[in-house]
């Protein structure tokens, strides 16, 4: 008799566009209150019913908000039929000072311009035109498209008999019983495994086992490149289907997964590092997605790096990879462009 233990998850499918408008001359703009400025349209991914552009009323939107300066959201496709939900964060920067205001906003067929009618008054926005005369306007947008929700087994507590086919393999995991292959790593541990569950899970395992390598011969494999939790794990999943401590130990397995053609590990950890993004982890998750040629991984990255830039720049990671010059001169680059140095 056993118990099953399942896990289940549910994320946000979800399209992000950073758009930046400049406004040059800005002293020159003479607007009556309830006159417009529009920016030029942009589309979010290459739907066009996700066209969007910003609206900004330098003098007022009406009577009641003469003194204040306002900024909407528009929506360029009239019919929406079943709505279309975004989460939108404005901010207006100098070299100094920054006013970041953020939303969610629910477009429908009658409401397609949102925003706020006193974003700033008239007076603070005056601090925000540089030297130059020119206004930034930065807009992060996401469009949510929907949810997604996925379940996976998770582990089975045995208590009594073990008479299923997983739990017979569940007892031959680490057991040095009927095992015909060590796995050794750097730090001289040695995992004790068996060749047909690791050649049934592992292409790379198993064309190593079919030819006539030192390793086989020997009945040992040296695993130089992976540390020893991680290889623990690594084989956690090939005998029992799950892993333990996917927190700390996710991007070396994904390393691992795909070096060793574990597909469905390397799956699991790709959507565990999409889930956790961070300010602190990002820079190293576009790493090894662009290592290991995870397409979708990397481009959530970049898009993440995009949203949180300044952040990510005084990241630990990213402090770390400066003490290279030639990877300093490229952030300081970066930095000098949004005015961050």
């Amino acid at each position: 008799m056993f118990v099953q233990n399942k896990r289940a998850y549910t994320r946000v499918s979800k399209k992000m566009c950073n758009y930046t408008w400049y406004i040059s001359d800005y002293s020159l703009i003479r607007k009556k209150t309830g006159e417009k400025l529009e920016s030029p349209k942009f589309t979010v991914g290459k739907n066009e019913a996700k066209t969007f552009s910003l609206i900004l009323f330098p003098a007022g939107v009406n009577a009641d908000y003469v003194n204040s300066v306002a900024l909407c959201l528009h929506h360029e496709v009239a019919d929406v039929t079943n709505g279309l939900e975004v989460y939108c964060t404005f901010s207006i920067s100098n070299n100094e000072i920054t006013l970041e205001k953020s939303k969610f906003i629910n477009f429908t067929k009658n409401w397609n311009s949102v925003g706020w009618n006193d974003f700033c008054t008239k007076e603070d926005f005056i601090r925000f035109i540089s030297n130059s005369d020119c206004v930034t306007i930065h807009c992060n947008l996401t469009v949510i498209l929907g949810y997604e929700s996925i379940a996976r087994d998770a582990k089975a507590l045995i208590y009594k008999e073990k008479t299923s086919k997983e739990q017979k393999v569940e007892s031959l995991f680490l057991c040095e019983k009927f095992s015909d292959i060590k796995l050794k790593t750097a730090c001289g541990k040695v995992v004790h495994a068996h060749k047909a569950i690791l050649a049934s899970a592992s292409t790379t395992f198993s064309a190593m086992f079919s030819h006539e390598m030192l390793e086989n011969k020997l009945s040992c494999v040296n695993i130089i490149d992976i540390h020893y939790d991680v290889l623990v794990e690594l084989l956690r999943y090939i005998y029992l289907g799950w892993v333990e401590n996917m927190e700390t130990l996710a991007c070396e397995l994904i390393a691992a997964a795909d070096k060793y053609e574990i597909e469905g590990l390397k799956s699991e950890c790709e959507h565990f590092l999409s889930d956790n993004l961070s300010v602190d982890n990002a820079y190293e998750v576009l790493c090894i997605a662009d290592r290991h040629n995870i397409k979708d991984l990397k481009i959530q990255s970049l898009e993440f790096i995009k949203s949180h830039i300044k952040e990510v720049i005084q990241s630990d990671k990213v402090q770390e990879v400066k003490k290279n010059e030639k990877a300093r001169l490229l952030i300081d680059l970066i930095c000098s462009l949004i005015g961050e140095i």
